[in-house]
């Protein structure tokens, strides 16, 4: 096998691909609108160009309809195993850090500039987000 021509070169090309035009989306999106509505138009977006690299770029399949609908269906399925906790036995320390931020509820508090959540409080003088990290103003 030729360098540059499996299907193992293709894959990490497309991701790349992929991972780049959505951080530039996400950038572009959220100067404009709140950062949980932008992060979720770049997710489903990411998806849909995950589907059409795959398909055609990498595993050049060039799949119909049925398999279009049913692409996001496996991601729709990954997020409720990871919002219900993971695997069975799995340990809350070996979850990743966005698992780890959602297992634990935010705070009541005013709402966050950085990303909407009524989650700042008052803590060791400073403005601090419990649901994204976001330091405010301290003093």
């Amino acid at each position: 096998m030729k360098l540059g021509t499996g299907s193992f070169f293709r894959f990490a090309v497309g991701g790349g691909i992929n991972t780049v035009l959505t951080y530039l989306l996400f950038l572009l999106l959220s100067a404009f609108m709140p950062y949980v509505i932008a992060y979720t138009i770049t997710y489903i977006a990411g998806i849909a160009l995950s589907y059409v690299i795959n398909s055609f770029f990498v595993f050049r399949t060039g799949r119909g309809w049925k398999a279009m609908i049913r692409f996001p269906i496996a991601y729709a399925v990954q997020q409720l195993i990871v919002r219900r906790g993971g695997a069975a036995g799995a340990a809350q320390d070996d979850a990743p850090p966005s698992v780890a931020i959602d297992a634990v509820p935010p705070a009541t508090g005013t709402k966050c500039p950085e990303c909407g959540a009524r989650a700042m409080i008052r803590k060791d003088g400073c403005d601090f987000c419990t649901r994204c990290g976001h330091l405010g103003s301290c003093g």
